[in-house]
């Protein structure tokens, strides 16, 4: 699938707009980090999620899907600026700051306290689950597998203890929460209305590309020439102008979300309680 390069200019649309904004409230999360609210005098939501089993683990785990998205989201704008539009590069560069964006909104959204807390720690759960399957990937002398292993025991005991303090069933911290699940629950996505219901087809438009299946990288571009070979034809795509600011907006509008939900848990207070 060949790249026309006669054709490499893209429409950005209002998606450079939103780049912006999502600039300012990075620089404005950094601030409040760098310069934290007297504990002794403000009372908010992360302040009273830290001060509880597991609290850290939200903020730690939001700043690090914030952070991950912004990365990749920088090297993108370096990607189009300086080499140019490829068919595939800027959707592979695209999906993990749409997944990042995703993580933070599902690790903040929740009004519950408890709820948060608990979602920060399944991911920790599931981190520990991967970095096992990581290890025992690789050979190496026995006595090195037992030192992994007794820190892999260790660090279960402290998460066993986090979930037994905050309710969270055992049998359900290691499960994997369904991204195309979690996605349409998330009141950020309710909230766009009908174009809410697109945003399981960006992400299975993004994780298609990136999985290399034609067809995803096809319904994102302009044929703009097509030779007949046995077994299908030699298309040569270029990124379709609209399609790229559709799942730019949606992919800002996620993270956008999440940096304001960072920003709200770290300067309101918590939500009363209800029922």
């Amino acid at each position: 699938m060949p790249f026309d390069h006669a054709a490499d200019r893209l429409d950005l649309g209002k998606v450079p707009a939103g780049w912006a904004a999502l600039d300012r409230l990075e620089r404005q999360v950094q601030q409040l980090d760098d310069q934290p609210p007297r504990r002794d005098l403000v009372l908010t939501a992360r302040t009273l999620d830290e001060a509880q089993p597991g609290g850290p683990r939200v903020y730690i785990g939001a700043s690090a899907h914030l952070g991950n998205a912004m990365e990749h989201l920088h090297t993108l704008q370096t990607l189009l600026e300086h080499h140019g539009v490829t068919p595939r590069a800027p959707w592979t560069l695209m999906r993990p700051v749409f997944e990042s964006a995703f993580w933070a909104v599902w690790l903040l959204e929740p009004d519950d306290g408890r709820i948060r807390r608990q979602r920060a720690l399944r991911l920790e759960v599931l981190d520990l689950k991967e970095r096992g399957k990581y290890f025992a990937a690789f050979r190496m002398p026995s006595e090195h597998r037992e030192r992994i292993a007794e820190r892999e025991r260790a660090r279960q005991a402290i998460y066993r203890a986090e979930a037994d303090a905050i309710g969270l069933d055992w049998s359900r911290a290691g499960q994997k929460p369904s991204v195309v699940g979690e996605l349409v629950k998330l009141s950020a996505v309710k909230n766009l209305g009908g174009v809410g219901g697109s945003v399981v087809g960006v992400w299975r438009s993004l994780s298609g590309i990136q999985h290399g299946h034609p067809y995803a990288v096809l319904a994102n571009s302009d044929v703009t020439a097509t030779v007949p070979i046995p077994g299908g034809s030699a298309d040569t795509v270029t990124i379709n102008d609209d399609a790229f600011q559709v799942v730019g907006m949606v992919t800002n509008y996620l993270l956008l979300a999440a940096f304001e939900l960072m920003v709200s848990r770290s300067t309101r207070p918590p939500a009363p309680l209800t029922g």
